[in-house]
């Protein structure tokens, strides 16, 4: 069962359009306050009578889940957190509630040890890699397909600080200047975009950029996939990332940075699998791109590519590492009751009333407070350090050294 938030910024009926003959309760808070929050979780998980709630990047969960075992209600319900990114301030939240959460899955490896380091026991730490469906239709790889041209794709968010879309402009130059003919397939949108498109204008004017725009999931293959050579991803942090093993399902070369993540994780193997840069070194991504322009160079890639999601990355391996997680998470006993106590007052109405009586009063008068971005109406995180914390991520990359340092 999938709890949806409901709201301005969390459209139910367009995420179930995206994601069609899901079992689902929508999740409204009437009033906008953090309690609102609470409160509609509370009713929605009653509803569902679950066994486990795993919150995903919804922060009151677990909240919602410890007050409810300390009113009776769901006494033995378990509360796990899913954790999809490697940001400081999600770890932050995993410490601070490390007494009240029964578990924590993680979706890649460095994920799990950051956990550990917040204080989750291992016997509830799982992790659940990320998979996509295998398919062997694609494992051919194209001669000729762009008439000499060799054709690129970034897909994702097109966004500065994770993503690094600012390093394209200067792989695009770099590319130019080695006589590289190319052209750069992007997918997405994002923050960044208007930007992005301002620096790579002469390129755009050269017909060397391919503006696709956001492409929905079902497209991604027709549209982009079967259309291009090599995937770029320039990340700077990931927990996958999902684009990659797409494109390696679907016959496509990998070129990417030596992400954040990429180290425990030891899936991406330079000059096995695909070809690893480092972080933010343009004329190495650019050096790599053009040792692919041959159909002969990108076919070991894309065949030792498709045998690691065979073997690690499809659907069902998914699946089934989900399951296991679950279940271990499952197989511990519950978590005491660590109830808060309520939240600091956040408006007259809490200093005059109390919190939850002002809540109540908010709910019968239908007060609401409306916000004005998508965190603030559903926060991700409560926790409060920086994304670019130098600590964290000087920590998460030396935790993230794989052992044998095989292919860094």
């Amino acid at each position: 069962m999938v709890g949806l938030t409901a709201g301005k910024f969390h459209d139910v009926a367009a995420y179930l359009a995206a994601h069609p003959g899901l079992p689902y309760v929508a999740i409204s808070n009437p009033t906008g306050t953090r309690e609102g929050r609470v409160r509609s979780l509370m009713r929605a998980i009653v509803r569902t009578r679950a066994e486990l709630i795993v919150g995903v990047n919804i922060v009151d969960t677990y909240e919602a889940v410890d007050r409810l075992r300390s009113c009776g209600k769901l006494p033995e319900a378990r509360c796990a957190m899913s954790v999809h990114g490697i940001q400081p301030d999600y770890f932050e939240d995993v410490r601070r509630d490390s007494r009240r959460l029964d578990g924590v899955v993680c979706t890649n490896r460095l994920a799990v040890e950051l956990a550990l380091g917040a204080g989750i026991a291992s016997e509830r730490v799982g992790y659940a890699q990320y998979g996509v469906p295998l398919s062997s239709a694609q494992l051919r790889v194209e001669k000729g397909r762009g008439g000499g041209v060799l054709r690129l794709a970034y897909v994702g968010r097109i966004e500065t600080w994770q993503k690094r879309v600012l390093d394209l402009p200067s792989i695009c130059e770099g590319l130019v200047e080695r006589g590289v003919p190319f052209e750069l397939f992007i997918a997405g949108g994002g923050p960044d975009e208007r930007h992005l498109r301002e620096l790579l204008q002469t390129h755009t004017s050269a017909g060397r950029i391919r503006w696709l725009g956001n492409v929905p999931a079902g497209e991604m293959q027709e549209r982009v996939y079967s259309q291009v050579d090599v995937l770029l991803n320039l990340s700077l942090w990931e927990t996958g990332p999902i684009v990659i093993w797409e494109a390696m399902s679907n016959g496509v070369a990998v070129v990417s940075s030596r992400y954040v993540g990429s180290g425990l994780e030891s899936a991406l193997v330079h000059m096995e699998n695909c070809l690893l840069f480092d972080v933010g070194n343009s004329k190495q991504a650019a050096a790599m791109i053009e040792s692919l322009g041959s159909a002969s160079a990108r076919e070991r890639l894309v065949k030792a590519g498709h045998e690691l999601l065979a073997s690690r990355y499809n659907v069902e391996a998914s699946v089934v590492a989900w399951e296991q997680a679950m279940n271990q998470i499952l197989a511990q006993p519950v978590i005491a009751p660590k109830a808060s106590g309520g939240f600091q007052p956040s408006g007259r109405l809490d200093s005059w009333l109390g919190v939850r009586f002002a809540e109540s009063t908010r709910r019968l008068l239908r007060l609401r407070y409306h916000h004005v971005e998508p965190g603030g109406e559903w926060p991700h995180s409560y926790g409060n350090t920086r994304f670019d914390d130098d600590g964290f991520w000087s920590r998460a990359s030396r935790m993230d050294q794989r052992k044998d340092n095989c292919g860094l």
